[in-house]
């Protein structure tokens, strides 16, 4: 029944007021067609106010505002489309050169999270195994550009943007400031569908495996039988990504190079969340002669030194590294390094009674490699890792040594080293202790390093894929955009950094191997090499 019926009918039917013709109906078929149009602004003033409704991206952007979401929120979704327009139309563009449209398709097509094989456009062909650089390849190129042209409609953009918008709103209602709500931020604002969160054993890492929300559907495929209706693939299947976090992420700390004497003692102090393994860095000093010569330092507090037999020439640079490996200028020279573990002096001006060692207590000092401090041991020795001394919570005590010429065997045949084999002097290498009151030289710039957990940090690790948003490095926008997303979530004085989870192995973050199937695994089990180099290095 139409307006104007509905209108008639509620007058008497002596009037016979529906009858066509009469003056009455044509004045009520007037009215009736401003109300249509009262009715059609009143259903669209409805809509603009109902979230799940709302069809204009102003609309969206008013009811966003209600709950502080600004448009700045929404800006990855905007990069996203503007991104995959660009790229649809380098591909379009280059029609007439195939290999040119291959490649700009797979560019195109690295845009979204897909669980398709390489080359991913033969998804997009008719036949299951097709010749892409053939007549195939041009089916598939335009079966490609109709699927890119509808995920880009005005519809699909709002119905994206108006889910971000619900979802930020949820997870609002849910709370803030937690690991969860920081990973489900960021999952909002890349259009990811997040799983369930993974939990590493020591509570620093946490991750969940993520899906594209935003998918692919290849066009219809023609019908099989001449007459049937065609067929309709379903999207493409999302690949599983992963989204992490880690919190107090791992850095390297430490103190600059300063000049050290032989036999000086001194102390650092450190924050930190627990003991950690040093890095130890000797920088050779001297002009005409050396006078690093068999640099040895120790951790009092725990009774652990690590030396080197051999010279380290000025401005050389010895490094011991956590693993326990020794390199001179980059060259490994492990095979002339040796550790000790075992009683070491006190000091009488600064007694420590909770580590100095104590003659009812204490116990030999035990050298790796074995005997790696009698007289009669000689280096080279096979190579082996030795073992690093460490770095505690709070003051740690440090002895720093080199060769100094004190005091030696000599028969008139050879010299014979003393254990041990700190103090001792060897002819023409070693460096004459100073006299009694004379300030001892600098024997040799010292630098301690190691990696702790950075405290009021986090780490937000995201898919590489989405690398594929950032043109310069130096300007990574997509980061600081989503940055600008997250920041609402995340807990006050807590310093938000975001980087890519990475499929090569780092060095000393990462292990080599297969992440076993669990997401917080993946963000430090590589599984690639890393290229070599072009130079070879």
């Amino acid at each position: 029944m139409s307006r104007v019926d509905t209108l008639l009918e509620r007058l008497p039917a002596h009037f016979e007021a529906a009858r066509p013709g009469k003056l009455l109906y044509e004045v009520a078929a007037a009215l009736a067609r401003d109300l249509d149009v009262q009715a059609a602004q009143l259903a669209g003033v409805r809509r603009a106010h109902r979230l799940g409704e709302a069809d204009e991206f102003a609309d969206l952007f008013a009811l966003a505002a209600l709950h502080g979401i600004g448009r700045g929120e929404l800006d990855i979704l905007t990069m996203r489309f503007a991104r995959t327009e660009a790229r649809l139309s380098t591909m379009l563009g280059a029609a007439s050169d195939r290999t040119a449209a291959l490649a700009a398709a797979e560019s195109l097509l690295r845009l979204w999270g897909l669980d398709v094989a390489t080359p991913r456009l033969a998804a997009f062909a008719e036949s299951v195994a097709p010749d892409l650089a053939g007549s195939d390849g041009a089916t598939a190129l335009e079966r490609l550009a109709a699927a890119a042209v509808a995920a880009l409609t005005q519809s699909r953009r709002i119905e994206a943007a108006r889910a971000r918008v619900q979802r930020i709103c949820a997870r609002h209602a849910g709370g803030n400031g937690t690991i969860a709500a920081v990973l489900e931020a960021a999952a909002i604002a890349l259009d990811l569908d997040l799983g369930t969160i993974e939990h590493s054993d020591d509570h620093f890492m946490h991750a969940a495996f993520a899906r594209d929300r935003l998918r692919l559907r290849p066009p219809p495929l023609p019908p099989l039988a001449a007459g049937g209706p065609p067929r309709v693939p379903p999207p493409l299947a999302p690949a599983s990504e992963v989204l992490g976090l880690i919190e107090n992420p791992l850095r390297r700390a430490g103190t600059d190079p300063v000049g050290r004497n032989s036999g000086e003692l001194f102390h650092l102090v450190r924050r930190g969340f627990e003991r950690a393994l040093l890095q130890v860095r000797i920088t050779g000093m001297g002009e005409a002669l050396p006078l690093t010569f068999g640099p040895l330092l120790v951790n009092r507090d725990e009774g652990h030194g690590i030396g080197f037999a051999g010279v380290v020439p000025p401005g050389s640079l010895l490094v011991f590294d956590e693993t326990g490996r020794v390199t001179l200028d980059g060259a490994d020279v492990t095979s002339f390094g040796f550790a000790f573990k075992g009683a070491t002096f006190a000091d009488a001006a600064s007694p420590d009674p909770e580590h100095d060692a104590a003659f009812d207590t204490a116990t030999f000092a035990a050298a790796t490699p074995v005997g790696a401090l009698d007289r009669g041991f000689t280096f080279p020795h096979a190579g082996e890792n030795i073992l690093m001394p460490g770095v505690a919570i709070g003051v740690t005590r440090f002895a720093f040594f080199a060769n100094e010429a004190y005091f030696a065997a000599d028969d008139g045949i050879a010299v014979r080293p003393v254990t041990p084999r700190p103090f001792q002097g060897v002819y023409d290498r070693s460096v004459f202790a100073p006299e009694a009151g004379v300030e001892p030289p600098k024997s040799a710039l010292l630098a301690l390093s190691w990696i702790e957990h950075e405290a009021y940090k986090i780490r937000l690790m995201i898919p590489p894929r989405f690398r594929e948003f950032e043109d310069d490095p130096e300007t990574p926008e997509l980061r600081r955009r989503l940055a600008q997303a997250v920041n609402r979530f995340r807990s006050a004085g807590v310093a938000l950094e975001i980087g890519f989870v990475d499929e090569h192995w780092i060095l000393p973050v990462g292990t080599l191997g297969e992440p076993d199937g669990s997401a917080v695994a993946a963000l430090t089990a590589g599984m690639l090499l890393w290229p070599v180099p072009a130079n070879g290095g």
